[in-house]
């Protein structure tokens, strides 16, 4: 068995390690937030990517696999709430 951490855990070390981005209208904490909106673009890629990869995995299964369905599921699930951030913007 392996000590993974949780979803709850791992956002709240996110959460601690980089800045919350956000304009403040000045040169160095705005450059303090362009840099975090990169780390955070980055980690939301690498989170696309493992989306995509269990996405993926069910290409060989059934149609009818229940596990494959909701792995599906759960992906598109996910992929539609990224969808919404994106679009739901300016």
């Amino acid at each position: 068995m392996t000590n993974k951490l949780n979803s709850k855990q791992i956002s709240s070390l996110l959460e601690a390690l980089i800045d919350t981005p956000h304009w403040h209208g000045e040169t160095n904490a705005d450059n303090e937030s362009l840099e975090a909106i990169e780390t955070w673009g980055d980690i939301a890629y690498v989170a696309l990517q493992k989306l995509t990869d269990a996405f993926d995995s069910t290409s060989n299964a059934p149609k009818t696999n229940g596990s494959a369905i909701e792995i599906r599921d759960a992906v598109r699930e996910n992929a539609e709430v990224f969808k919404e951030y994106i679009q739901g913007g300016d």
